[in-house]
């Protein structure tokens, strides 16, 4: 945990795009997926897996619902 929320901010340090900390944050979660037991590994990289960054950045850009 302390290495992803290292990563993060090294990453806003040096203006990096939404999209380089979208594959930081995807990488973080995979490592923690890998720690994860066997039983849970590919239920847990699902869930890393779920939204491509494409989708992942129309949401983020869509106007809010009042």
């Amino acid at each position: 945990m302390k290495t992803a929320v290292l990563f993060l901010f090294l990453m806003n340090l040096t203006g990096c795009t939404t999209e380089a900390w979208y594959e930081g944050s995807r990488q973080s979660a995979e490592a923690r997926c890998r720690s994860q037991p066997p039983s849970e590994f590919d239920r847990c990289m699902a869930q890393v897996n779920r939204q491509p960054y494409e989708d992942y950045e129309k949401a983020r850009k869509a106007p809010k619902p009042q």
